[in-house]
C-alpha cells in the first residue's frame, strides 16, 4: 500500500479561509484514510457568511476472498441564507449537522462479486427565518435513515454481464414543523449487459415501493454501436420518477406552505449521440425528456414588492425538455518546456415548455438554463507551473445572458509544495444563478498545497 499526506490551506476575499488535510497509511494490513477540513467566510454580501467543518475516515482490509470496509463521516455547517428560500426574509440562517456510519462487505467468487452495504445516517437541522430573533420563527428537524443493500455482480463467458440487487431503507423524521414522519423503501433491481459483434446493449429494470406511494416499475435500455476503434454511436431510453419530499408535502412558514395532495413526478427520457476517442475527443448528442406531474413551487403574482403571497408546490401536468450537447477536448502530449496542456470546449442548449396561468409566478421553471458555453484552457510553463483559464457564457430563460472568467495560476513543485492563486469572476459580473441568491463579484484566493507519498514494500 501507499502512505501519503495531502494538505491545502488558502485565504481569499470576503474573509475566506480554509484548510484541508488527507492522510493515508496501512496499519497491520488495514488501509487507512483520514480526511479533515475547515473553511469559513464573512460572505460576499449581507448575511452570506458560512462556517464548515468536516471529518471522514475509511478503513479496509482484504481477508482471502473477502473485503471489509468501515466508513465514518461527520460534518457541521452554519451559514447565512440571504434570499435562498425567500426574498421576503433576507436574514434567514441555518445550521446542519450530519453523521454517517457504514460497512461494506464483499465476497469474491471466480466469476462474481457479492457486495453488501449497511449504513445509518443522521441529520440535525435548525432553520431561523430571522437570524438574531429565533423566537420569531425557528424550525428544528432530526432525521434518521437506515439502509441495507445486497448486490451480485457477475458475468457469463466473455459477452454477458449482470447486476442483481435488493435494497431496504427506513426513514424517520422528528420535526417541529413537519411533525413525526416515517416511511420505508424497498426495491429490487437488475440489469444485463451483452455484446454481439459491434453491438453492446444494456437492459435494466427497477421495481420499488415507498410505504406511502404505489409500486413503481422503471425500465431502461441503452444501446451502442462501435463504428471503428475510435467512433461509437449510442442511444438510451429510460423512465424515472421522484416522490415528493416531506418539505414539499407538509412545510409551513410565513413565505411557504406545503401541499399534502402532491403526487410523484414521472419522466420519460431519450438520448441519441456519438463520440470519438483519442487525442482529439469529440462528442455530440441530442436529448428529450417528457415529465408528468413535475413538482414546482408557484405563487400568485402581486404588484407589491416583495410579493406577499405564499409559495406552494404543485404538480404541473406536463413539462417537455429537449436540447443538444457538444464537447471538443484536445490534449497535447508532445514534449516541450512551454506548451498547452489541453483545450476543452462544451456547449449545451435546452428548450423547455411549461404551461402556467399568466397570473402565477414560478420559483424554478424560469431559472432553467437555455444556453451554456464552457471553455477551459491550460498552459504549462515548464517546471515553473501552469495557468488555467475558464470561461463561461450562460443564459437562463428569464434573465439576461452573462459571462464569467476565472484564472488559476499554480507554481511548480518544490519538495512537495506548490503555491496557487485564483482570480474568480474577473469581469465582476452581477448575476443570480437561481432563485434570489446574489452571486459574488470579483474575488481572489491564494493557497498552498503539500503532497507526500511513500510506497510501502
Amino acid at each position: 500500500g501507499k502512505t501519503f499526506v495531502k494538505a491545502q490551506s488558502y485565504a481569499g476575499s470576503f474573509g475566506t479561509a480554509g484548510i484541508n488535510v488527507t492522510m493515508s497509511a496501512p496499519i497491520k494490513g488495514w488501509g487507512q484514510k483520514l480526511s479533515m477540513g475547515f473553511d469559513r467566510s464573512n460572505g460576499h454580501w449581507s448575511n452570506s457568511d458560512f462556517d464548515n467543518k468536516q471529518i471522514s475516515y475509511e478503513g479496509g482490509k482484504t481477508f482471502k476472498k473477502q473485503y471489509l470496509l468501515v466508513m465514518l463521516a461527520y460534518s457541521d455547517r452554519k451559514f447565512g441564507a440571504n434570499g435562498f428560500y425567500s426574498n421576503k426574509f433576507p436574514d434567514q440562517w441555518e445550521s446542519t449537522q450530519n453523521a454517517f456510519a457504514g460497512l461494506r462487505y464483499n465476497v469474491f467468487f471466480r466469476k462474481a462479486t457479492w457486495v453488501n452495504r449497511l449504513s445509518t445516517r443522521t441529520n440535525r437541522d435548525e432553520f431561523r427565518l430571522k437570524r438574531n430573533d429565533p423566537g420569531f420563527y425557528t424550525n428544528r428537524h432530526f432525521s434518521e435513515t437506515y439502509s441495507l443493500e445486497s448486490i451480485l455482480n457477475g458475468k457469463f463467458g466473455s459477452n454477458w454481464q449482470y447486476h442483481l440487487g435488493l435494497e431496504h431503507r427506513i426513514e424517520a423524521l422528528n420535526s417541529s414543523n413537519l411533525g413525526l414522519r416515517n416511511r420505508q423503501y424497498s426495491s429490487g433491481f437488475g440489469d444485463v449487459v451483452f455484446k454481439v459483434g459491434k453491438w453492446t446493449a444494456t437492459t435494466s429494470l427497477l421495481v420499488f415501493q415507498y410505504s406511502d406511494v404505489p409500486l413503481s416499475v422503471l425500465p431502461s435500455i441503452q444501446c451502442a454501436y462501435q463504428l471503428n476503434e475510435q467512433n461509437r454511436l449510442y442511444a438510451n431510453l429510460s423512465k424515472s420518477n421522484r416522490i415528493p419530499t416531506y418539505t414539499e408535502l407538509f412545510y409551513v412558514d410565513p413565505s411557504n406552505i406545503g401541499n399534502p395532495e402532491l403526487k410523484p413526478e414521472y419522466a420519460n427520457s431519450a438520448e441519441l449521440g456519438w463520440f470519438k476517442n483519442g487525442k482529439l475527443y469529440l462528442e455530440a448528442n441530442a436529448f428529450y425528456r417528457q415529465t408528468y406531474n413535475m413538482i414546482d413551487w408557484v405563487r400568485d403574482s402581486s404588484s407589491v414588492i416583495p410579493n406577499p403571497n405564499k409559495w406552494k408546490p404543485v404538480n404541473i401536468a406536463e413539462v417537455r425538455f429537449y436540447g443538444v450537447e457538444a464537447t471538443v477536448r484536445k490534449s497535447f502530449v508532445y514534449t516541450a518546456d512551454f506548451k498547452p496542456n489541453f483545450i476543452d470546449v462544451s456547449y449545451t442548449y435546452i428548450q423547455a415548455t411549461h404551461v402556467f396561468d399568466e397570473n402565477v409566478e414560478s420559483r424554478y421553471a424560469y431559472s432553467n438554463l437555455r444556453h451554456q458555453l464552457v471553455a477551459k484552457f491550460s498552459f504549462q510553463f515548464s517546471k515553473y507551473g501552469s495557468l488555467q483559464v475558464n470561461y463561461r457564457f450562460l443564459q437562463r430563460v428569464s434573465n439576461p445572458a452573462y459571462q464569467l472568467v476565472d484564472l488559476k495560476l499554480t507554481s511548480g513543485n518544490l519538495k512537495g509544495f506548490n503555491l496557487f492563486v485564483e482570480a474568480n469572476n474577473l469581469t465582476n459580473t452581477n448575476y443570480v444563478e437561481a432563485g434570489f441568491v446574489q452571486m459574488p463579484g470579483r474575488w481572489f484566493k491564494v493557497g498552498l498545497n503539500y503532497a507526500f507519498t511513500k510506497v510501502n514494500k
